[in-house]
């Protein structure tokens, strides 16, 4: 019976520990596991390489078109994209290993809170900007127009919040393709919902 001192289970996901048959024979303090059959040490040794890989946070540069596109066969062409994020964690692999030291989370949070923040700008502007302008060179609209904005604006907001996919498409690094379309699309319809409600209070409404 081999024995080899493995890193604490709870840092590694379940459904990768057992199919292997470990088993625990230690306190919290110093963790070993017990390889019930010789040949099962390589697959240790491979748990580990997948586990290091898994949590590369690392992402492939995708421009904005391709990005455009990625987002159209999610929707329309699902079998097309499952071939592009297949070639997208072949690039993955190909990366430099081990991945560089994780920055701190709460950079990621300072991140994510003045990137949030400047989508709220971005759309705020480009929806009242963009009223400006129809008014500008239309002049005043109907009532009813304001409230079909608003109408398409709040049922784009919930459409973003009904879509959304969680824990049922995470995986342990979160940066497969079709975890980034999914946070592409619930952004893009949130900002553009924003943006059509605030357009509807830049327009002017005709007076009867």
């Amino acid at each position: 019976m081999a024995r080899l001192t493995l890193p604490n289970p709870k840092t590694l996901p379940y459904s990768l520990r057992s199919p292997l048959g470990l088993s625990l024979t230690s306190d919290v303090t110093m963790i070993d596991y017990i390889i019930q059959e010789p040949e099962n040490t390589k697959l240790v040794y491979q748990l580990l390489d997948a586990k290091n890989k898994m949590a590369d946070t690392r992402l492939t540069k995708i421009n904005l078109w391709y990005a455009i596109y990625l987002i159209l066969i999610a929707v329309i062409a699902p079998n097309r994209f499952i071939k592009e994020q297949k070639k997208d964690d072949e690039k993955r692999k190909k990366f430099s290993q081990p991945p560089p030291p994780k920055e701190h989370n709460i950079r990621l949070v300072r991140r994510a809170f003045w990137t949030s923040l400047l989508l709220v700008i971005a759309s705020a502007l480009s929806g009242y900007g963009l009223g400006c302008i129809v008014d500008y060179f239309f002049g005043c609209v109907e009532k009813t127009i304001v409230n079909i904005l608003q109408i398409t604006g709040i049922l784009l907001l919930l459409w973003a919040t009904l879509f959304v996919r969680g824990w049922d498409i995470q995986t342990y690094g979160g940066v497969t393709l079709a975890e980034r379309v999914n946070r592409w699309i619930f952004r893009s319809l949130y900002c553009i919902g924003t943006a059509i409600v605030i357009s509807s209070f830049a327009l002017s409404v005709c007076l009867k």
